[in-house]
């Protein structure tokens, strides 16, 4: 029985095989590909979202991959829509995004973008090829609208109306509003053209608005983890709601200190962050040949939580509730969360001036007077 090593094999090559072993039903090693390809070759799919989402939903058992592409465009939308290969996009990768809350898009430029994809998936416009045609601004009257209707009807509901501004919604959506259903149109031109006293969208929309449910300032994580990580500080805390979106309570997250801006090292962590109250430390990075860590690598991340803030007292700091964890590459089934054992609780954190973030007994250190830019965890 031989071993296939899929660090030789080029991105290509993982997907052309990801797509084999489907067919073939290796359930066992689908999935660890699919997890390989997130790893290593997320720096790929970022660029070639359109190419990567297209195949992953074209297999339904390509759920994980399918799962990282749409938070992957949700994040950064621009290239995906953008793209030339945008109006071939199927309609089930259509509906996955605009289903989603998160979308970091204006959403009369998803609006028109999602014009464009109906012209060119209906007998709308006969001439799709016309590159010149823009119809935001020629003459629609060639447009048949029945066609285009059709053809988008699955996709209306999903688009928030109510996120338009009213000039945008007279001069974009106003032109194509005989494809929306009859009591849709009404009430969107009512809210956009006779509220003058500034009322809510109407709730019969059934439209909440697309922005994120929490913003939050790292380039590690979004908002989905953020919820992870305040659940595990509070489980009343990063919830769903009876709509389905991320509720935060008491819990806020404000950027303290980026070391990728600023230049890591022990001395600027304790300047940037003592006294600060409670914090979350995250670190991406990657192992060295003696399992230690390195700062900016992109095999896993790791952090820690200090609910009582840093110091530079030099000492440690008893705690019960402090945890440390590991996220892997953002994949959801490899989160590993590790508490602080009872009779461990009185090393929880060690709170050095002369250390940068460092929790358990030697569980976790990064930066020291000896070595400025490593650090070190272990695995029990």
């Amino acid at each position: 029985m031989g071993t296939l090593d899929l660090t030789d094999l080029t991105t290509f090559e993982l997907i052309q095989l990801l797509e084999a072993t489907d067919e073939l039903a290796l359930e066992e090693l689908f999935s660890h590909i699919q997890e390989h390809l997130i790893t290593h070759s997320s720096d790929y799919i970022k660029q070639n979202p359109n190419i990567v989402i297209d195949i992953a939903f074209k297999h339904d058992a390509f759920t994980t991959l399918q799962t990282f592409c749409v938070d992957l465009i949700t994040q950064d939308p621009q290239p995906f829509f953008s793209s030339s290969s945008f109006v071939s996009t199927n309609i089930s990768i259509l509906t996955a995004i605009l289903s989603r809350d998160d979308i970091r898009m204006e959403e009369v430029t998803i609006w028109n973008q999602i014009i464009q994809w109906g012209l060119h998936n209906s007998h709308a416009y006969v001439d799709k090829d016309d590159i010149e045609f823009d119809p935001f601004d020629d003459d629609v009257s060639s447009i048949d609208f029945t066609s285009l209707k059709a053809t988008l009807s699955p996709l209306l509901p999903l688009i928030r109306f109510s996120d338009i501004a009213s000039k945008d919604y007279e001069t974009q959506v106003k032109p194509f509003q005989s494809i929306l259903p009859l009591n849709m149109s009404t009430l969107l031109c009512r809210y956009h053209f006779e509220n003058n006293n500034g009322l809510d969208p109407p709730i019969n929309l059934n439209l909440g608005q697309r922005k994120p449910p929490y913003n939050i300032n790292s380039t590690i994580i979004n908002h989905k983890h953020a919820a992870l990580i305040a659940n595990w500080i509070d489980s009343n805390e990063g919830n769903l709601n009876v709509n389905g979106k991320i509720q935060f309570g008491k819990i806020r997250f404000n950027l303290l200190y980026r070391g990728s801006k600023h230049l890591f090292s022990f001395e600027r962590f304790h300047k940037m962050c003592d006294n600060q109250g409670p914090s979350i430390v995250l670190l991406k990075i990657k192992a060295n040949n003696n399992n230690e860590v390195e700062v900016d690598g992109r095999e896993e991340i790791i952090g820690g939580y200090n609910p009582v803030g840093w110091q530079s007292a030099n000492q440690y700091i008893t705690r019960d509730d402090s945890f440390i964890f590991n996220l892997g590459e953002l994949i959801e089934s490899k989160y590993i969360l590790s508490r602080i054992q009872p009779n461990l609780k009185n090393y929880a954190i060690y709170d050095g001036e002369n250390f940068g973030p460092s929790f358990g007994k030697g569980d976790m250190e990064f930066s020291c007077t000896a070595r400025p830019r490593e650090g070190f965890c272990r695995r029990n």
